[in-house]
């Protein structure tokens, strides 16, 4: 049986998005080499990711699938993408 992990980039006050669901304000926290919060061991050690669908659609329009290529991706929304 899989695990299941939460990872969420949240701030202080429990928000992982602005009020319009923009997550501009994750760029201000880059992932570099030294400052890499766990994350390339993180996705080293999953295969399946499952986000929602306004995530999708932002991390898509700042071309940041790339990262999940390797991975099972399931979107969950509440809206018809047919």
């Amino acid at each position: 049986m899989k695990k299941i992990i939460l990872y969420i980039a949240a701030s202080i006050d429990g928000r992982i998005a602005e009020s319009d669901g923009g997550i501009e304000r994750l760029s201000e926290f880059p992932i570099t080499k030294e400052m890499n919060y766990g994350y390339k061991e993180f996705m080293a050690s999953i295969d399946t990711i499952i986000m929602g669908g306004r995530s999708w659609r932002e991390l898509s329009n700042i071309d940041a699938m790339s990262a999940y290529a390797n991975k099972a991706v399931y979107v969950v929304s509440r809206h018809d993408w047919g």
